[in-house]
Formats: C-alpha cells, structure tokens, sequence
C-alpha cells in the first residue's frame, strides 16, 4: 500500500503492546494516513512489541523516552 503526502499523516504512537495494542498495531499499519512513531511496553516479549518487530517498527520498553524522542512530531498517544 503506498502512503499519502508526508505532511498529511497523522503521527502516532501506541503505548501497550498486548493483545489491544497488537490489534491496534495490526489495524493502523494498513492506513497510509498513519505513521506509527513507535510501540512501547513493559514487557518486550508481548505480542504488540514481537509484531512491531517483525514490521521494523521502532519499540520501547520505556514509553517516556518514545513519547520525549518525537514530542515536537507526534499527534496522537494511543494508550
């Protein structure tokens, strides 16, 4: 799927990456409108994080340091 305009995405990031985040991950990877900044949990073994990888979408197991690395780029914390 090709992505639209840069400056018309909508820049997100998803904290909790359990079975509701790996959803949500799964989901808004589909839409070009989307750029999912980054995934976050505690434990980097769930499923949300093992996806992300497999996506070569950036995660963390601290979601401070995702949301303060984009915090003049992003839109939206899915939390």
């Amino acid at each position: 799927m090709e992505r639209i305009n840069a400056r018309s995405f909508v820049k997100l990031i998803i904290v909790g990456a359990g079975n509701g985040g790996r959803a949500l991950l799964e989901q808004l990877n589909n839409d070009p409108s989307i750029a999912i900044l980054g995934i976050a949990d505690v434990e980097l073994q769930s499923q949300g994080i093992l996806l992300a990888k497999d996506l070569a979408i950036p995660y963390s197991n601290n979601f401070v340091e995702l949301i303060n690395k984009h915090k003049d780029g992003v839109d939206i914390i899915i939390d």
